[in-house]
């Protein structure tokens, strides 16, 4: 830990993963759990921060490739990034015939609550019994990260891009964990005799 005290970022192991989606049985009922559903996988396939998935507009997806222009970022600049088509397809079915505005609405087509996402992420996380410090919105983000990391082969400029980030230090935060796994990974293998 660091002197403030700080703990490492928590992610989500693959089981974990699979346990939450479990929790979205009724996903195709109700229009409410179809959305949350779709925000969870849309934060864990992106890496958007909450409040880029909550300001994604329909606009700025592109139907055809996955392509999604965010315009609403922290630090103040656009950024793409982009869904696997098995998520476009979910996507598409979700939005029916909307063709402008937020892509992710509360019933009365208002912007869904920071706050009510983070409350359901955790009693989802509950219902699939994920033992997280804190299981957040931004879980999802540090999840993305370490996945992207290790398919990208340990690219940390191409993950700093894709996050957003301005400094490879924040990017760094994301891997503190991370690079201490491999460190002892690292340390029980014999390279040479």
């Amino acid at each position: 830990m660091s002197k403030k005290g700080k703990r490492l970022p928590e992610v989500l192991t693959a089981l974990e993963i699979e346990d939450l989606r479990g929790t979205f049985q009724s996903k195709k009922r109700y229009k409410t759990v179809m959305r949350n559903y779709l925000m969870i996988e849309f934060t864990l396939q992106t890496g958007t921060r909450i409040t880029e998935c909550i300001n994604t507009k329909i606009e700025n997806v592109n139907w055809n490739t996955g392509q999604i222009l965010l315009d609403k970022t922290k630090g103040g600049d656009d950024r793409l990034v982009f869904i696997h088509r098995e998520l476009l397809q979910e996507l598409i079915k979700y939005r029916k015939n909307r063709n402008n505005g937020l892509l992710f609405t509360t019933l009365t087509g208002q912007a869904v609550n920071r706050g009510y996402l983070d409350d359901m992420l955790k009693r989802k996380g509950a219902r699939a019994e994920i033992r997280k410090r804190k299981l957040h919105f931004h879980t999802l983000r540090h999840t993305f990260a370490i996945k992207f990391y290790e398919k990208s082969n340990y690219d940390i400029v191409s993950l700093s891009r894709v996050l957003g980030h301005k400094s490879l230090n924040t990017t760094q935060i994301y891997l503190q964990g991370f690079n201490s796994d491999k460190i002892e990974k690292v340390q029980t293998i014999k390279l040479f005799d």
